[in-house]
């Protein structure tokens, strides 16, 4: 028998590591849903049913700060759920009453929608609703949520406090204040920040700075999941989580051999780890592996184990003088200028044209070559390809050029063997770059749900022993957003190829055979390394007008490096920065170049009708866009504002809500912000 006092004590120290234990091992089941459309009986069926079985067929409660319809609990009655009804907790006062307590306390299982999640966090936070959503999770019942319901289920949260968090801000500038992080409501999973809608909203391109953003708080060990719309990870007790629907769930985390080093506003990240996962995947979460391969996983064997070896510059979008001639150059004052070409295609003759004028103004003179159907067998075209010392390739898309791709072409088979000459350098603007990497994915522009339904193709590109995949424009327009998004990996998926890279308007990407490198400007570098990749596998959900499964990728042990110092150079056959980690400096970050630009709104406050107008000499306007408060996009410019010299434009805002919008004006010198106030 123990002595009283040693029992006493050794009770007090049972009952404190059942306390610790029961932290770090949650009683109860989790399920985040990425957002996006439902549907009866479609990709949200297994994650919906998975909540009812959970919580034993009992009563679940839909928790939202707005007034919302009875569809989510109706189909949860639909699945077994004895009943299901709406809690709207739109404040501080009604989140802290005894009846809402006792409301979601009597739940089996709770699900909290989408919306705003600084919302739940700002009324919630501290409360009495706060409590209950514990004691329903600690004695083991479900916790769900979709888009910002799911956003606040993890010990971290993005907390949308200052505005969203957009991927083409956070890249070049993780610390800007909408990056704020809290980590004190719920923390339901330990040690993980949960972010949604993510190949639809690109949002992988603010998952991985925003490790920087956590390690400046002095967050070393989180775990970020991203989760594509119309997918959802479950997570049992025993920190098994189980991918369901229709997309990814890609899985971030600092390891090892993971570096990150930062100033305040200058980073690198090298060789970040991820897994991305579809349905059939699970991930334990407490130990960090990945748990259950599913059957339909397959080799992930890279075809070559080549790098970069060539002298290649890739530029953002089509050739436009105002943007490009500092680039050109630098470009020109490293290169054999004795005999310059510029390929181009038909459509693209103005720019060809814009070009050839630059290059005199530089004191540099250039030859055109139009390629159409007849410039195969045109010996004259034919033989100034070949005699080029450097070349110039212009053009938005591939359309006119993509027949050099094509078996037995001699002018594709020409730019095969310039690439591997010495010396030989080419310069291609917009998508023409894809045609001097290993391959790419096309078909991206016909249709904005092109990836989603299966429509994307594969195509094989003229740099076979690059093994790159590069995609332009990724943040260019929001529709295409997607189909950008996920075309890096797809296409390596395809390919098995190493490397992936994105770029946007205004990068310009130097690849240099001298050491296998890869300098930016103007662009973070954004660089996907499959060298330690043994796996991947393939959604098989076909959406409604879908030709093929979506295509979204499973993929293991894929590392990301990531940088917005214009000095930094990326080692290939090294997989890191090859200048030191701790001389980056704060005004070497990567910014786009400054002009006097201004954006004014009248009448502001706007009625029906306003104007957006941006002042500026020569300035190119690629896009427009308005979100509300919440970060719904509700207006993108027309493809017409695009052209030089348009300054304003017109907006209907019949259809909006009364209250205060965010407005974004994208330009190659920056990117403007404003604000309108709709009566």
């Amino acid at each position: 028998m123990f002595p009283e006092k040693s029992l006493m004590k050794f009770l007090s120290f049972l009952i404190f590591v059942l306390a610790i234990v029961w932290d770090l091992f949650p009683q109860g089941y989790i399920c985040a849903v990425g957002g996006g459309s439902e549907g009866t009986n479609d990709w949200n069926r297994a994650p919906y049913s998975w909540i009812v079985e959970k919580a034993d067929s009992g009563k679940i409660v839909v928790l939202s700060v707005n007034d919302e319809t009875t569809w989510i609990p109706d189909y949860f009655k639909s699945l077994g759920a004895s009943s299901a009804y709406n809690l709207r907790i739109n404040s501080r006062t009604l989140a802290d009453s005894q009846a809402m307590y006792d409301s979601i306390v009597a739940a089996d299982g709770i699900f909290i929608k989408g919306g705003n999640q600084y919302n739940y966090i700002n009324y919630w936070k501290g409360t009495l609703t706060e409590e209950a959503i514990k004691v329903v999770f600690n004695r083991g019942g479900v916790v769900s949520g979709t888009s910002a319901g799911a956003m606040v289920l993890g010990e971290h949260d993005l907390s949308a406090k200052y505005g969203t968090y957009y991927p083409d801000d956070a890249l070049p500038n993780p610390f800007i204040s909408q990056s704020h992080v809290e980590s004190d409501f719920l923390k339901l999973i330990p040690g993980v920040l949960f972010d949604t809608h993510v190949i639809e909203r690109a949002r992988q391109g603010r998952m991985v700075p925003l490790f920087v953003k956590l390690q400046s708080d002095g967050i070393n060990d989180a775990t970020i999941v991203g989760i594509d719309d119309r997918t959802a990870i479950c997570i049992s007790p025993d920190g098994t989580g189980t991918v369901m629907g229709s997309g990814a769930v890609a899985i971030y985390r600092v390891d090892s051999i993971t570096n990150i080093t930062s100033t305040q506003t200058a980073y690198h990240i090298e060789n970040l780890l991820a897994h991305q996962l579809v349905a059939g995947w699970e991930y334990d979460f407490f130990n960090k592996r990945i748990k259950t391969i599913p059957q339909s996983a397959k080799p992930f064997s890279i075809l070559s184990p080549t790098i970069p070896v060539t002298d290649v510059t890739l530029a953002g979008i089509g050739f436009k003088a105002n943007v490009w001639t500092n680039q050109l150059s630098t470009f020109l004052q490293n290169s054999n200028s004795s005999r310059i070409v510029v390929l181009t295609h038909q459509s693209y003759m103005s720019q060809a044209n814009a070009l050839i004028t630059t290059l005199s103004s530089l004191s540099y003179s250039a030859e055109i070559l139009n390629y159409t159907q007849n410039s195969e067998s045109d010996t004259s075209f034919t033989s100034t390809l070949n005699g080029s010392t450097t070349l110039f390739v212009v053009g938005d898309d591939l359309t006119g050029l993509k027949p050099v791709l094509n078996p037995g072409s001699i002018c594709g088979g020409i730019l095969l063997s310039k690439l591997q000459q010495p010396g030989w350098r080419v310069f291609a603007f917009g998508e023409t770059g894809k045609l001097f990497t290993s391959g790419f994915s096309d078909n991206l522009t016909s249709d904005i749900y092109a990836a989603y339904r299966g429509k994307m193709t594969f195509a094989t590109g003229l740099n076979p022993d690059a093994n790159l995949v590069y995609q332009s424009t990724l943040f260019d327009d929001s529709d295409l957003y997607e189909n950008r998004m996920c075309s890096a990996l797809w296409a390596m998926f395809k390919g098995r190829l190493r490397f992936g890279m994105y770029g946007n308007a205004t990068s310009v990407y130097n690849f240099r055979s001298s050491d296998s490198s890869v300098t930016s400007s103007n662009f973070p570098l954004f660089i996907f390394d499959a060298s330690e990749s043994t796996l991947c596998d393939s959604s098989v959900y076909r959406a409604t007008s879908s030709i093929a499964p979506r295509q979204v990728i499973a993929i293991n042990n894929l590392r990301i490096s990531a940088s917005n110092v214009r000095t930094s150079s990326f080692s290939f056959s090294q997989r890191k920065f090859v200048e030191s980690t701790t001389s980056i400096k704060d005004e070497d970050i990567v910014e786009p170049e400054k002009g006097q630009l201004s954006l004014s709104i009248f009448p502001n406050p706007a009625g029906i009708d306003f104007t957006v107008s941006v002042k500026d000499e020569k300035t190119t306007i690629s896009r427009v866009e308005i979100f509300s408060i919440t970060g719904e996009r509700v207006f993108t410019s027309k493809e017409s504002f695009l052209d030089e010299g348009v300054k304003s434009l017109s907006v209907n805002s019949s259809a909006w809500a009364a209250g205060t919008y965010l407005m974004r004006a994208y330009t190659p010198k920056g990117i403007l912000f404003g604000k309108v106030v709709i009566n």
